[in-house]
């Protein structure tokens, strides 16, 4: 029963310490198009009401997506739809790049009466540094996030779609509109990002936690049974 009670402060906490680390970006990409939509997470009181997506480059995505004159509605919308393609993505030897396709939406906002409607563009990852211009180091990229608005995706209309470009260990270059530096271990490595909108009142933002590798199926039997023996031990000591 204390479990319950305490889930809610615990999960705020936690949202809480994820937006305050992630990276706020100098660009509108991937932000509401229209300034009434009411994403604007200046003022909104509690995190977990942030307009925000998690998604990977495995086919996983969730988010929370509110207006702040209702915050504890989420009106986000995914749809499953077909992948992207384009003859262009490929990397440095000619191989097709991995792409997974994300199909984003809401119901209508009851500031501006419109479902989300995202701002277009391309965000690049780098796997190894950020230099001082922007530019990934040695201009290795290790995904690109491409953002397609409601109104042009034509996979699915209705939908903004965001499609996650993957390399395949093999050196790519893609034009981006602003990149952002991958952390973490590999295997687990991805960024957290926001991106504003700044026109209108408080700017309409949303937070981006996106993982770029994911364990492969064999770790993830050994951490779970590393988590059992762990268990295991425990429980017989909580006997004793």
């Amino acid at each position: 029963m204390k479990t319950r009670h305490l889930f809610l402060p615990v999960l705020a906490l936690t949202l809480l310490t994820t937006f305050a680390s992630a990276a706020p970006l100098a660009t509108g990409i991937g932000s509401p198009d229209d300034i009434l939509y009411g994403c604007d997470s200046s003022l909104k009181l509690d995190p977990s009401t942030f307009c925000r997506l998690t998604f990977d480059e495995s086919g996983n995505i969730s988010g929370y997506i509110s207006t702040w004159i209702s915050p504890t509605i989420d009106r986000l919308i995914i749809g499953a739809g077909p992948t992207a393609s384009n003859a262009a993505w490929v990397d440095s030897a000619g191989n097709a790049l991995q792409v997974t396709s994300y199909y984003v939406s809401s119901t209508p906002s009851d500031f501006n009466g419109l479902p989300l409607s995202l701002i277009e563009g391309t965000i690049g990852l780098c796997e190894f540094g950020l230099n001082l211009d922007g530019s990934c180091t040695g201009g290795s990229l290790s995904d690109v996030l491409i953002f397609t608005n409601a109104a042009h995706n034509t996979l699915l209309p209705g939908f903004n779609r965001i499609d996650v470009l993957s390399d395949n260990e093999a050196l790519f270059s893609f034009v981006t509109d602003i990149n952002t530096l991958e952390v973490g271990p590999e295997g687990s490595n991805g960024a957290t990002f926001s991106v504003l909108n700044p026109e209108g009142g408080g700017g309409e933002d949303i937070f981006y936690t996106f993982t770029s590798d994911t364990p492969e199926p064999s770790s993830v039997v050994l951490l779970g049974s590393a988590l059992l023996l762990l268990a295991g031990k425990l429980r017989r000591r909580l006997v004793k």
